[in-house]
């Protein structure tokens, strides 16, 4: 657990704001000392509740993205208040992403550097002359979705909790443990 006010709401702002569109929904930050209040936590969440969850990593959106900070913003958040509003926002990101994987039946099917269709969430464009191209940065956007299990793993009240959030996902279950139990279908042989 973070112990301290300062930095959880600090890293949590700044993960947030600097993923943050000029119009975006802002945040209140009520103090930076003592217990992160009712109101900077509400905040937080209609801040996020205001952002729109992207299928793709093109720019690296999940992995360094705004996609991924806002994903890294709700786990720190989450790990200070406990908040289950907290985490379902993240589960529902973390599952989209997961969802619109390149060999999952939401992704894009995209033939990587390799020949394949690789279990990856490719950063370049279709046009781009590195299209098939696949790094390290995929390991962020695996990251943020072990981030997310760990924190769930760590409540076993949370393993048969019904999941609320409802995302269009080929991996979708009612509640954490029949979720965790899916392994995704690849199409690797």
């Amino acid at each position: 657990m973070w112990s301290s006010k300062l930095f959880t709401i600090t890293a949590a702002a700044i993960l947030a704001l600097a993923a943050a569109p000029a119009n975006a929904a802002t945040l209140t930050i009520d103090s930076l000392d003592g217990d992160i209040t009712t109101n900077e936590i509400n905040s937080f969440i209609n801040y996020m509740n205001a952002q729109t969850i992207g299928i793709s990593n093109l720019g690296n959106y999940m992995g360094d993205g705004t996609g991924g900070t806002n994903v890294a913003a709700c786990g720190r958040m989450y790990e200070a208040t406990q908040n289950l509003a907290i985490l379902n926002i993240m589960i529902a990101w973390c599952d989209a992403f997961l969802s619109h994987r390149n060999d999952l039946p939401l992704g894009e099917h995209r033939v990587m550097w390799d020949g394949a269709i690789d279990p990856i969430w490719p950063s370049k464009a279709t046009t781009d002359a590195e299209a098939g191209y696949a790094g390290c940065e995929n390991a962020d956007v695996v990251g943020h979705i072990a981030f997310c299990a760990q924190l769930i793993l760590q409540n076993p009240t949370l393993y048969n909790a019904t999941i609320p959030t409802a995302t269009p996902t080929a991996t979708a279950q009612p509640t954490n443990n029949a979720r965790s139990n899916t392994s995704p279908s690849s199409t690797r042989p």
